[in-house]
């Protein structure tokens, strides 16, 4: 015979709330006029089912939390049975025992006693008298109702989280639900979009608090089911923070903040919170096929507005204004390339977590082009972006303006994503809209070639110099003719030989010939160097003192760089 009401989740607060400690059905004559025959310390366990033994193998029929009640005469005469029962109850984390001694025992076993009194775990003497069903039905009922209870304020509470998303509520109305029904602060954190919804009982010391928090720094001080506990020290008082993530799909999409400011949570908080992370998670999905949507329609209106096809164009400029694009106003190009966006960084990691990266990048750049007055455009395109910045005509110092705008975003970015690496190209400004693509290709070319001729990581193309010239130049078969017969020679015989002609052929020329600067600057013997401007001459075929070859030489270590060898 089992009586028993079931419910969800494994959380202390929560039994407590379906359920009835031992002690409060002592205290309130529930169990009629039993007394605590042993275990007293553990009297604030929790009841949440009934259950009857009367056969030997019991213990494959118990469940935890419940309040197994007995005469104990289907092991009346078996001593190594008694002596196992309460720690195989306590193992398998009962409320208590109820023993009613007088018909088949006269005394509960000493050694029950004894086990119970030291595991904790309460052992009840039940009155002779009282039937089994006297005990069980006014702990039923309790039960019961309390459960009722509690079903009924999930309800009201899962009604509300709804009432909030149905009228238009956002991840703030959300949190701010949460937080009227706990009675304490939460904040929502969409990890996707990197935003931060905090609730109206929200101050500026928890939110320097959730700023503060790191979880890779940061370790809770303990884990109940999903809930993550941390301790954080407030200027007023220390208390803790409760960090429950959003999951949808097996995958996380943020996380919910509560901190226990003005009451400890309990078993219904923690039951509120879950109805909110799940509600959260369905706003979450449909914010990010949004975003997927008007990010998918933004590439393309960026596509159509940099094409050379003029219809192309003109439809782009006809729907730009959705965009934030202004035909009156003129744009620079700007070609963001991310290394390690896909291939390092991001090699075990989801989707998510990519566009959690790339909508962060997008908020620094608007972020740092608003501060200087801009309202990019930016698209996005695998492991690049294509940014689109207004610019005035007549704007004083536009190239160094830009670029230090440029070198702001790509600091920022380095210092709050580890592991990848960014390069910034920066077209020139063309008066005529029509000619905004040559801006994009001039951007993209400073991508292509500026890693190879600088260490910078913002380029402008008119910092190429003559590199501008070898990059269009049409026939690349002819500067690869080029580079074999004046730069391969070299290089071969550097591999070969392990000497370093190519970098003492450009020092020769960052010299201006000076044997001596070269020598200082390779931190090489004077005559070493003299040998190797040699053999570099003899290899190849040509004097160095000669104009021409001279030109030839230098011309050829920069096709070296442009046809990337």
């Amino acid at each position: 015979m089992n009586f028993l009401f079931r419910f969800q989740g494994g959380l202390c607060g929560m039994k407590r709330e379906m359920g009835i400690s031992v002690r409060e059905a002592i205290e309130n004559n529930l169990l009629g006029n039993v007394t605590v025959a042993a275990g007293e310390k553990g009297l604030d366990r929790i009841i949440t089912r009934v259950n009857i033994m009367e056969v030997p193998d019991i213990l494959n029929w118990v469940k935890e939390g419940e309040l197994l009640l007995t005469t104990v005469y289907s092991i009346k005469d078996d001593l190594k049975a008694q002596e196992r029962l309460i720690p195989e109850l306590n193992r398998r984390n009962l409320a208590a025992i109820g023993i009613k001694p007088g018909r088949y025992i006269q005394d509960i076993p000493p050694v029950m006693l004894e086990a119970a009194n030291k595991l904790d775990f309460p052992l009840l003497k039940l009155p002779y008298e009282m039937p089994f069903p006297d005990i069980m039905m006014p702990v039923l009922d309790e039960i019961f109702n309390r459960q009722s209870a509690f079903f009924q304020r999930m309800d009201d509470a899962h009604r509300h989280l709804m009432e909030a998303v149905l009228t238009g509520g956002d991840l703030k109305d959300i949190a701010t639900v949460l937080s009227e029904i706990i009675n304490n602060p939460v904040a929502i954190k969409d990890d996707v979009l990197g935003t931060m919804a905090k609730s109206t009982m929200f101050d500026d010391e928890l939110f320097d608090d959730y700023l503060a928090f790191d979880p890779a720094r940061e370790h809770p001080i303990k884990v109940v089911d999903r809930f993550e506990y941390y301790r954080c020290e407030l200027k007023s008082n220390r208390i803790s923070r409760i960090i429950l993530p959003v999951i949808a799909d097996g995958k996380t999409y943020g996380r919910i903040f509560a901190w226990e400011k003005n009451s400890a949570l309990r078993g219904l908080d923690f039951s509120i919170l879950e109805r909110g992370a799940t509600i959260a998670a369905l706003y979450m999905l449909k914010e990010r096929s949004i975003l997927e949507v008007e990010t998918r329609h933004k590439n393309e209106f960026v596509d159509d507005l940099l094409s050379r096809d003029s219809a192309q164009k003109q439809s782009a400029i006809e729907r730009g204004a959705f965009f934030g694009y202004d035909p009156q106003k003129r744009y620079v190009i700007i070609a963001m390339e991310i290394k390690g966006l896909e291939k390092t960084l991001f090699a075990e990691l989801d989707e998510i977590d990519k566009t959690r990266i790339k909508n962060r990048i997008i908020r620094i750049i608007d972020e740092i082009t608003a501060t200087n007055g801009k309202k990019t455009i930016v698209g996005v395109k695998s492991e690049n972006m294509i940014i689109l910045l207004p610019v005035e005509k007549d704007e004083p110092n536009l190239k160094q303006h830009i670029c230090r705008m440029g070198q702001e975003i790509v600091n920022r970015i380095t210092q709050e994503i580890k592991g990848i690496s960014v390069m910034l190209g920066i077209g020139r400004f063309y008066m005529d809209p029509a000619d905004l693509y040559k801006s994009y290709q001039d951007a993209r070319r400073a991508i292509a070639i500026g890693p190879g001729i600088t260490n910078r990581s913002v380029v402008h193309f008119d910092d190429l110099g003559v590199y501008r010239l070898l990059y269009q130049q049409a026939d690349q078969e002819e500067l690869l003719k080029f580079y074999r017969e004046f730069i391969e020679p070299l290089e071969i015989y550097d591999i070969k030989h392990g000497t370093e002609l190519i970098k003492t052929l450009e020092a020769y020329f960052e010299c201006n010939g000076n044997l001596k600067k070269i020598s200082q600057e390779l931190y090489t013997h004077y005559n070493t160097v003299l040998y190797r401007i040699q053999r570099i001459q003899e290899i190849v075929g040509i004097n160095l003192d000669d104009p021409r070859d001279r030109l030839n030489m230098e011309m050829a270590l920069r096709v070296q760089k442009v046809i990337g060898r």
